[in-house]
């Protein structure tokens, strides 16, 4: 999909925190993130923190496994996805793609990474702490939640020797699509 640029660059900051303050002071006054880490913190084996970084590439891979299902579903054609150990990507032909399929596929990332996180704390006391299962099952639940906090939208640029980059999150292509809905519809 075209970048859209209906706001101006400043109001990406804006919308981040915005966003983010907003989806803070609701975890905290719904008692999610207190139940969440209290959750984790019941189960969390004594390795924890390395298996966080073990199990990135499986919650990455079941993140762009929902962007991938999505595009296969929505737009069709040829839809290809590439996982890297910390960030993947999924790319279809972005020809004929409206923006009310670009924003399902792009919400489809973190709603997987989601229903990983329900379904993981679900079975984790299945599981007997410090099996192998329980480890990874573990490892993969706290990662995913950062494939849900993906929606936190944000744009920056990364500049190395081999070029600049434009890394946008979940979030913002999700602004980005609905700007355009929004400008289409006027």
């Amino acid at each position: 999909m075209p970048e859209y640029r209906y706001v101006p660059r400043y109001v990406d900051l804006l919308i981040c925190a915005a966003v983010t303050l907003a989806a803070l002071w609701l975890a905290y006054q719904s008692g999610l993130a207190a139940a969440l880490y209290q959750r984790l913190d019941d189960l969390a084996p004594h390795s924890a923190s390395v298996l966080v970084v073990l199990a990135t590439p499986l919650a990455v891979w079941i993140h762009e496994l929902g962007h991938w299902a999505a595009a296969k579903g929505l737009v069709g054609g040829e839809v290809q996805m590439s996982v890297r150990f910390f960030h993947g990507k999924v790319s279809y032909g972005e020809g004929g793609i409206t923006p009310e399929q670009h924003l399902l596929v792009t919400l489809a990332g973190p709603l997987a990474s989601a229903v990983a996180v329900v379904a993981g704390l679900a079975a984790l006391p299945s599981f007997a702490n410090g099996t192998l299962a329980h480890l990874v099952l573990y490892g993969t639940v706290v990662t995913s939640v950062i494939g849900v906090l993906n929606l936190i939208p944000f744009r920056f640029r990364l500049d190395s020797s081999e070029g600049s980059q434009v890394v946008t999150s979940d979030g913002r292509a999700a602004f980005d699509a609905l700007f355009a809905l929004w400008a289409l519809r006027r």
